[in-house]
């Protein structure tokens, strides 16, 4: 990359990243051609309406079109963007004043009664964004600058769960409806919708009255290509810029076409998740026995080519309530130990379990499961491998009550480990399989507690229980990201996925 894109990268990076109000976008250099870009994530999404579609690689689209209330950066720190302040003014209230002069791509403007009827429809929302917000109970406009919300109990952490809030028009979406908004939507964003051609593009163009400024690019065009060798040869065709998970063993190819690979370590978790409902999964011994069953340098090393790093718990290094290493059980491979455990269940036999998984969405994830069965199969469980896309995966997923096990993964959309408890360990989160008296009891513990360190004793509690006790996932690995990028892009990928439109430059 030349000097010149570097610095571009950094400014538009600063300008997310820094201290105080937002910095205006560069705009677009006079009389020059604008740039136009090709991204293929790899699946396609369900839903522009943020409400009912969080995917990542939807939310990756939706960030573009839509305003969040407040920008959380990477590292957790919080950016006023749409909300210019936010105060506690007693435990279960707060206050926070909006941005003046924001308006939607239709004209309509943007208030405190835009937000208040954003939480309010997230809440009664049908979709995946149903669960995020239910801890707000109360929302109320008092000017068109002013929200007030009040919260089921004080939960320090409203601030950066409100980061993962887009603002919707309230006028529009109620006249139109969620489904026409999902195809037609309209945000406040530095990008909107053209149009949406299902299973071939999706096209966004600039928002050229975006009130940070006009973005240095005209034109984004999100292509769906489930299949890594398809996504391989659009960028060195020249049909794509920016490709996603490209498989180790294609890297050459893409370096022999002067293309540029880029790695980054991901925040994104790995698993297989049990439903635990069902015999015999319903009994921990056979949980631990399939643990055991796994091996899990196999899958890094010889399926993924090293690029991904062992997880033992949920909770990320570094994150409030994670554990040393010591004090989680590791369960390493022992395939031996895993027959012991099925034959003291009562199924030295063996048994027939479904494996659900998606194709494409996740590095090699069609050929993960076909290793993880094969391993299954050494110690007599017999494995019906059940692939589709991840749209139609995790609509599965959350009807509560998908047979047998599914190979899933959990990365940050809020930058607090309460999202992760939320997202799968609470009995009204959005993923019900690993839930318990406990898993409520501590999560909505530590949600509550007002000191830090009291916080980090009840996560850190919850992830030993979760991990030693209850076993509802095959703990597998963290996978790093790949991207294939064109050279005339300039763009620096995140750990967390994220593809935002507002760092993105163009030659």
């Amino acid at each position: 990359m030349s000097r010149r894109w570097v610095v571009l990268a950094l400014l538009l990076l600063l300008g997310l990243s820094g201290t105080g109000a937002p910095q205006t976008l560069p705009a677009a250099s006079a009389g020059a051609a604008a740039g136009k870009l090709t991204i293929v994530q790899g699946p396609e999404p369900l839903s522009m309406d943020p409400t009912m579609d969080i995917n990542k690689t939807s939310y990756n689209i939706q960030l573009g079109l839509y305003d969040p209330l407040i920008f959380a950066t990477p590292d957790g720190r919080l950016r006023p963007w749409i909300a210019t302040s936010w105060t506690n003014v007693n435990p279960t209230t707060w206050r926070i004043k909006i941005r003046k002069g924001v308006t939607f791509h239709n004209g309509e403007p943007l208030n405190a009664e835009s937000v208040a009827f954003s939480i309010e429809q997230y809440n009664r929302s049908r979709g995946e964004g149903n669960k995020y917000f239910q801890f707000i109970k109360g929302t109320k406009a008092v000017d068109a600058e002013t929200l007030e919300i009040t919260t089921d109990g004080p939960i320090p952490a409203t601030p950066t769960m409100l980061g993962f809030l887009f603002v919707l028009p309230k006028n529009y979406y109620t006249q139109v409806g969620p489904e026409r908004f999902g195809v037609e939507p309209v945000g406040s964003g530095p990008v909107k919708m053209q149009g949406w051609q299902r299973g071939v593009r999706l096209v966004v163009v600039r928002n050229e009255k975006y009130w940070r400024g006009v973005l240095p690019i005209e034109e984004i065009t999100y292509r769906p290509a489930p299949e890594a060798s398809t996504r391989v040869a659009m960028l060195l065709t020249g049909e794509a810029d920016i490709i996603a998970n490209i498989p180790p063993e294609q890297i050459p190819r893409i370096e022999a076409g002067r293309m540029r690979v880029i790695r980054q370590p991901s925040l994104r978790k790995l698993f297989v998740e049990f439903n635990m409902k069902q015999r015999p999964l319903d009994d921990v011994r056979v949980r631990r026995a399939l643990n055991h069953a796994i091996d899990k340098e196999e899958l890094i090393n010889l399926v993924l080519g090293g690029n991904a790093i062992r997880e033992i718990g949920p909770v990320p290094d570094g994150w409030l309530g994670a554990n040393p290493k010591n004090q989680l059980t590791a369960y390493d491979y022992n395939p031996a130990r895993a027959r012991q455990l099925l034959a003291e269940a009562g199924v030295g036999g063996g048994f027939q379990m479904d494996l659900w998984h998606s194709i494409g969405r996740y590095l090699k994830d069609k050929e993960i499961a076909e290793a993880i069965a094969a391993q299954l199969g050494n110690v007599g469980v017999r494995v019906n491998l059940q692939g589709m896309d991840i749209g139609s995966l995790v609509q599965r997923i959350h009807t509560q009550n998908l047979s047998g096990a599914h190979l899933f993964s959990w990365a940050p959309l809020i930058f607090d480990t309460d999202n992760l408890w939320r997202a799968h360990f609470y009995s009204k989160g959005l993923n019900q399989y690993a839930v318990s008296a406990k898993t409520d009891e501590l999560l909505l513990a530590g949600a509550a507690a007002l000191d830090r360190r009291e916080r980090q004793r009840i996560y850190s509690e919850l992830e030993r229980h979760v991990v030693n006790d209850m076993v509802p996932w095959i703990f597998l690995y963290r996978q790093s990201l790949i991207y294939g990028v064109s050279n005339k892009v300039g763009w620096l990928p995140r750990a967390d996925e994220v593809i935002n439109v507002r760092n993105l430059i163009v030659k």
